[in-house]
């Protein structure tokens, strides 16, 4: 990956957050990623100041962005969490990916203040795709035992995924009281929803995690 250089871009460098936008739409597919006018919204600190945005990318001599991975420090959580993530096609199994989620990790902590590391790294996966396999196998992520969506705003579909997180600082799974604030700051900070709609995605989220837990009791 010698010709590849792993950098942080922010809010300011339009050209390559825009190329950016482009090249995790190709890799993810359009209703993974939302539309260019929010994503532009997502990579400024300014939208909230609760949510301390993180955008990473691998670019050629050149310039030339071949792979982006963006992410956020959620404030009040004292948590990271991974958004996006792609590589073009051309580039792919040569490491980039990796060396981008490493300076992404970094990058974050280094976000954490008074506090020195994050407590997990959040991601939404796709139940059984190679990614989901390698949190939970490879880097130990919990998944929280809900029935979790990714919501249909910011030209977003709604998908049903999972959530899951990587144990940083903390290294036991968090309790059912934390899964809701953590899916409620989620869906407030980074899906910019209005109260009257968190609340109406997590009746569902409650009650799965609810089920879920009396299901538990009932195999003891």
């Amino acid at each position: 990956m010698t010709d590849r250089e792993i950098v942080e871009v922010d809010e300011t460098d339009v050209t390559h957050v825009l190329e950016a936008h482009a090249v995790l739409r190709d890799a993810m597919g359009p209703e993974r990623v939302e539309d260019v006018d929010s994503f532009r919204a997502t990579v400024s600190p300014a939208t909230d100041n609760a949510l301390a945005p993180v955008l990473v990318c691998a670019t050629r001599p050149g310039g030339r962005i071949v792979g982006a991975v963006m992410g956020g420090y959620l404030v009040n959580l004292n948590m990271g969490m991974v958004f996006y993530a792609g590589v073009r096609p051309e580039s792919r199994r040569l490491g980039i990916y990796s060396a981008m989620r490493a300076r992404l990790i970094a990058l974050l902590d280094s976000k954490t203040a008074r506090h020195g590391q994050m407590d997990y790294l959040v991601s939404e996966q796709e139940d059984g795709s190679p990614l989901f396999v390698k949190y939970t196998e490879q880097w130990g992520a919990f998944v929280a035992p809900i029935d979790y969506e990714q919501p249909a705003t910011q030209g977003l579909s709604a998908t049903k995924l999972k959530l899951v997180l990587q144990p940083m600082a903390r290294r036991t799974p968090p309790s059912s009281d934390e899964t809701l604030a953590i899916v409620r700051e989620i869906y407030r900070r980074i899906y910019r929803l209005p109260d009257a709609t968190i609340n109406a995605q997590l009746r569902h989220v409650v009650e799965s995690l609810v089920n879920t837990s009396d299901q538990g009791q009932q195999t003891r």
